[in-house]
């Protein structure tokens, strides 16, 4: 009987495991595409119109668990190019994670 109770205890535990690892993957897809979508959005916005400095969306709309920083740097690396960052974080068990991208635009 203690066999049988020390297997279903493994059991449990590789099941919790096996969820917990099923549930991150799908948030680290949704976080891609959370920073893709605001990435091409930068893109796809005149250069001129892209403002310097960090808008933080917290959550994002339509996606609870999830935070959204964009920063954008005029000037960097070189004058007349915009440094474009965006971060997207989430916890898992308590602990915060993240993604980001760095992209730059011009106006050449």
């Amino acid at each position: 009987m203690l066999l049988l109770g020390t297997g279903l205890v493994f059991l449990l535990q590789v099941l919790n495991t096996g969820l917990l690892a099923g549930s991150f993957n799908e948030n680290e897809i949704i976080a891609a595409n959370l920073v893709q979508e605001m990435t091409e959005q930068v893109r796809n916005t005149a250069y001129a119109n892209i403002s310097a400095g960090t808008v933080t969306e917290s959550p994002v709309s339509g996606f609870s668990v999830f935070n959204r920083a964009t920063t954008v740097v005029n000037n960097t690396p070189v004058a007349s190019m915009k440094q474009v960052t965006v971060t997207v974080s989430w916890y898992v068990q308590q602990k915060q994670t993240s993604l980001s991208t760095v992209s730059y635009v011009s106006d050449v």
